[in-house]
């Protein structure tokens, strides 16, 4: 006769004994010690472990930030806001955002960046849960043994398998445990028998006991869903940069021509960078323009954006003309009443060109001409510096065959007038003729033959 007894697991339904060719329903009753006659000892209850939940109070030391706390916009910008972490969010953590313009929350902003296009105080509320999706199994083979008489010591195997995503706080997760053991007996006759693990089985052969089987179940740490919020950033509305003023679009080239140009809205402070034909010439904002040429200035803010001024056009005047003050210019000379110290002056004066000018005298010595290091638009000269040349001519007819012959020493000069632009450099130059200063020295008069 088989006795078949069960005890019942928190997890499993009844089993099913096979012996040769019969079948019964085990008993949901469990064999008192002794009944066993002492032979086996009272086997101690089979049961999973309870599942360990840790909720996660422990205190974090870092949360999430912003990528900025002051973000300034123009009407055609926005401003990204980006929520941060230096943590490490495992691939169990999902991650939920929300931001918020003064206190309400933004719909449809529900990622970690977020667009700004007005302005406001803006923060984030980041919200953590933990996912889980877990699988483990455990194979135990129990202890080896040998009953009474010749049998073959049983093979047995538990699996534990566990599935479950919790999501949020306080999930339990699900766990199925199935013990399949398989007896094989050696001698008269081979019987199979599958039941729960911890069951105590009688045969045929007369022999009770128990397979030594161990069920495990893992752990598992479930953190609840954790919320962040991050300080707050303002973004403010400015206006768009621009340029409000600068030098009108032509301009005459003159010596002291300076270009400008007033930037307005934008952000921070100005830089400026100037052009003239494509190539850059200067950092301020305002520009000497030295030659003629086509000025652009480009002004970016401390935000780089980026603002262009309209083309200045400089353009130079007509040609430079000298007019000699002296007229008429080649009858500059001393009286012979005149003291050797007595001073005679040329002057000369630059029209157009740039305004600003330079002088240099020069005096014919030798057949070439000398600079005499004089610079002015004046050149004064004494009687007794005028020696270089020496001459007698009749300069005035008396009547019949009379003529004064006059005696007389002369010099010549010229000026080279230079028009300069802003930094110094001849921009054009012009020459004067050569002006011929006499110095008399005594007269007689003469007679024709």
């Amino acid at each position: 006769m088989k006795n078949v007894f069960k005890k019942t697991l928190c997890l499993l339904s009844s089993a099913v004994l096979l012996c040769g060719a019969s079948s019964m329903t085990a008993s949901a009753k469990r064999i008192p010690a002794d009944i066993l006659d002492g032979r086996l000892t009272d086997i101690t209850d089979i049961a999973e472990p309870d599942k360990i939940v840790d909720i996660g109070n422990k205190a974090r030391n870092f949360g999430y930030y912003l990528n900025g706390y002051n973000f300034d916009i123009t009407p055609s910008e926005t401003a990204t806001l980006e929520a941060k972490t230096d943590r490490i969010i495992d691939k169990y953590t999902d991650v939920e955002y929300q931001w918020y313009r003064n206190n309400k929350a933004i719909d449809g902003a529900t990622k970690k960046t977020y667009s700004a296009s007005s302005a406001g105080e803006y923060y984030c509320e980041i919200k953590e849960y933990s996912i889980f999706s877990a699988a483990k199994t455990t194979t135990i083979t129990s202890t080896s043994f040998t009953p009474r008489g010749t049998y073959v010591a049983p093979k047995t195997t538990t699996t534990v398998s566990t599935s479950f995503t919790p999501r949020g706080t306080h999930v339990t997760p699900k766990t199925t445990s199935i013990t399949h053991s398989e007896f094989q007996f050696a001698g008269t006759g081979i019987a199979k028998v599958t039941t729960s693990s911890g069951d105590r089985v009688a045969l045929d052969f007369g022999e009770i006991y128990a397979p030594l089987v161990t069920t495990t179940a893992p752990q598992f740490s479930i953190r609840p869903v954790e919320k962040f919020t991050t300080p707050k950033a303002t973004v403010k509305e400015l206006q768009e940069l621009s340029i409000a003023s600068q030098s009108s679009k032509y301009q005459l080239l003159q010596y002291n021509t300076i270009l400008f140009v007033n930037p307005t809205g934008g952000s921070g402070i100005y830089y400026y960078t100037w052009k003239k034909d494509g190539k850059q010439i200067g950092k301020s904002q305002y520009q000497p323009a030295p030659n003629i040429g086509v000025y652009i200035c480009e002004v970016s803010d401390s935000r780089g954006r980026k603002v262009e001024s309209e083309p200045i056009s400089v353009y130079k005047n007509s040609d430079m003309t000298i007019n000699y003050v002296n007229y008429p210019i080649y009858n500059l000379s001393f009286q012979e009443s005149d003291k050797p110290n007595a001073t005679i002056t040329i002057k000369i004066e630059a029209y157009s060109g740039t305004g600003k000018y330079s002088y240099n005298w020069q005096k014919y010595i030798n057949g070439q001409w000398v600079n005499i290091d004089y610079h002015s638009e004046s050149l004064t000269l004494r009687k007794d510096a005028i020696a270089d040349h020496e001459s007698r001519y009749a300069s005035k007819s008396l009547g019949g065959n009379q003529y004064i012959i006059q005696h007389m020493k002369y010099n010549d000069y010229r000026c080279i007038v230079n028009s300069l632009n802003y930094y110094g450099d001849t921009l054009e130059t012009k020459t004067t003729s050569t002006i011929q200063v006499n110095a008399l020295l005594d007269h007689y008069v003469g007679y024709w033959y």
